[in-house]
């Protein structure tokens, strides 16, 4: 007997292609959000490790730095900024990043349904096949005695 083939093999490989695809597409959309959030917590560290420095200064010295202190504040100014911007830029990144984890979800769940078709089919193919060949073996070993008997043996 032939073996199984699966006549939708080919939708089912194309929909594993693309499953592999958001696969892909997620894990570039999942990087970019942690380089934000690490890009985030670098800033946030700079801007603590300013104020500190800053804090120190102004304890350590009798007189106040006019020009150190507008520059520190501008700087601390420019950070908060930065880390508004990326904390948009990452909003926006992680509503992405759902986006495509949920046609990765599609794409899984329509793979999926050709796999359970595909296992349905084969185990109806293998149970066909094992009823054909105990058919078969059932009507070689009845013909076996007829066959004698033809032949003259008792």
């Amino acid at each position: 007997m032939k073996r199984f083939q699966f006549r939708l093999d080919r939708l089912l490989k194309i929909r594993e292609y693309r499953e592999r695809e958001w696969e892909v597409k997620l894990a570039v959309a999942a990087r970019v959000c942690i380089e934000l959030e690490q890009q985030i917590d670098g800033l946030a560290r700079e801007r603590a490790a300013t104020a500190l420095g800053s804090a120190r200064a102004d304890e350590a010295s009798t007189f106040l730095d006019l020009e150190d202190l507008v520059a520190r504040r501008n700087y601390l100014v420019y950070l908060d900024g930065r880390t508004r911007e990326l904390s948009e830029t990452l909003g926006a990144r992680e509503l992405e990043r759902d986006e495509v984890r949920s046609r990765l979800a599609e794409a899984s769940r329509a793979r999926k349904v050709l796999d359970k078709l595909k296992e349905r089919r084969s185990g109806e193919y293998s149970r066909d096949a094992a009823r054909h060949a105990a058919k078969l073996l059932d009507e070689v070993a009845g013909s076996s005695p007829a066959r004698r008997r033809l032949k003259g043996e008792t």
